[in-house]
């Protein structure tokens, strides 16, 4: 009797391996029908147009940060121009008035030349007098004549500045135009590219959803037809076998560090920046409700109480520098050569910045490898 229940468990533990090993070669099909679909292709595509996007969108945000600069270099010329026209009216009215104190001076003196007598009465205190009077209005003259001269050729500088700085500012504001009409062609391209991959991921989707149904058709199909091979091979497993068990298990994340920042301000400028998240990308804005990359760096520092240009090469600029190995949360890292781009740093590895056209601000990993540098507000 021992031995034939022996012999029993043997064959039925022999038929269970077997119909697991049937029910599991049946799997990969799923798997096969799945990689012979065209959805990897339409992935592909669209990953292609994902990464012309990013290209466009780096391209757009160099424009940008040129853009910047140079409205800022008109400006400063717009503000040396007019420093140069005040600095010429007053010039001006200087020469007028020393002009004129001349003219008065040497009337009196015509005026004073005359007598009423043919033999005047004269006298050694007259003499002397008149001596000293003639020597100070020669000297007198002589020193307004020189200061004349001097304002005449400090009128003929800053009429020559003025002229220089009109010419930079009518340079600035070519270039400004014409960095204008480029990040509008790339732009358009970018909408196009946009609409692209819209559409094909609405393409993807309706091909995931196609296939969804068709392997959870195939799925039922086979669940029916292996339902009852594998109540069989479990029962049979279970007389087989004394027991068993399966071991579990799981995985855990740790979480980025909250990091808090070094000082007050910086926490502000973190706090602010944070609170920009989901915000959209445009083009030379600083707020509130859409950002360039240098417009949010410039936003949150200045609700912290610190002001800095609204241009990532500026900032680069005005800024101290720090290490990678020291930076701290609200610091600002630069990207490009040349630069094109910034983001605070948050602490954990990690930055909030705002993209480019067609993103928002969002938080990123601050390790590129265009990194730059980073600098220190405050």
């Amino acid at each position: 009797m021992e031995r034939k229940s022996c012999r029993r468990r043997a064959r039925l533990l022999h038929v269970a391996l077997a119909l697991a090993m049937s029910a599991g070669a049946l799997a990969p099909g799923l798997g096969a029908a799945a990689s012979a679909s065209p959805i990897d292709d339409k992935r592909a595509e669209a990953s292609r147009i994902q990464d012309s996007i990013d290209a466009n969108g780096e391209r757009i945000s160099i424009l940008t940060e040129n853009y910047n600069e140079a409205r800022l270099k008109i400006e400063e010329a717009t503000a040396g121009i007019a420093d140069a026209e005040t600095r010429l009216d007053e010039a001006a009215a200087e020469s007028r008035r020393l002009s004129g104190i001349l003219q008065g001076r040497a009337a009196e003196l015509y005026m004073k030349s005359g007598s009423s007598s043919p033999i005047p009465e004269i006298d050694a205190h007259s003499i002397s007098e008149a001596g000293s009077r003639a020597k100070y209005s020669s000297a007198a003259a002589a020193r307004d004549e020189s200061i004349i001269d001097d304002l005449s050729i400090a009128r003929e500088l800053l009429t020559s500045r003025k002229a220089e700085l009109e010419k930079l500012k009518a340079e600035a504001q070519a270039e400004s135009d014409q960095l204008e009409q480029s990040r509008a062609e790339v732009e358009a391209a970018q909408a196009e590219q946009q609409r692209l991959l819209s559409e094909v991921n609405g393409e993807i989707a309706n091909l995931v959803h196609q296939e969804e149904v068709r392997r959870q058709q195939e799925a039922e199909r086979q669940a029916r037809e292996d339902l009852a091979r594998r109540q069989a091979a479990e029962e049979a497993a279970r007389q087989a076998s004394a027991g068993g068990g399966s071991p579990s298990g799981g995985e855990s994340s740790t979480p980025p560090p909250d990091v808090p920042a070094p000082n007050a301000r910086a926490q502000v400028a973190v706090d602010t920046a944070m609170a920009q998240l989901g915000k959209p990308y445009s083009y030379g804005t600083a707020g509130p409700n859409t950002f360039d990359c240098s417009g949010l760096t410039m936003y949150a520092w200045a609700a912290a109480g610190i002001s800095i240009p609204h241009s990532s090469r500026a900032q680069y600029a005005v800024l101290p520098h720090v290490p990678m190995d020291a930076l701290a949360p609200g610091d600002i890292v630069f990207y490009g050569n040349p630069i094109h781009h910034v983001g605070m740093y948050i602490g954990g590895g990690q930055m909030v910045n705002a993209p480019h056209t067609g993103d928002v601000v969002k938080v990123a990993s601050f390790y590129r490898s265009d990194y730059a540098g980073a600098g220190r507000p405050g």
